[in-house]
């Protein structure tokens, strides 16, 4: 499940780097061409957002709220 969200993160990432240098997606480029054109890294996993989602999960699941409740469903 997790490969599963960080592969369509990744998919996301790289929309969004193909909608700021206005490449066509007929023109089938590579994402690595595309990271090169911008001079940028895949970052958009490396920030942690997994990681801040987890502690974030962890701070309401130590609570007693209706957040707490309803993410236990």
């Amino acid at each position: 499940m997790l490969l599963k969200h960080r592969q369509r993160l990744e998919a996301f990432d790289m929309w969004i780097w193909r909608r700021v240098i206005k490449v066509n997606r007929m023109e089938q480029r590579s994402n690595q061409e595309l990271l090169d054109m911008v001079s940028e890294n895949r970052d958009l996993i490396n920030m942690g957002a997994f990681d801040r989602q987890k502690n974030w999960q962890g701070y309401v699941l130590r609570g007693d709220s209706l957040l707490r409740t309803v993410l236990k469903v």
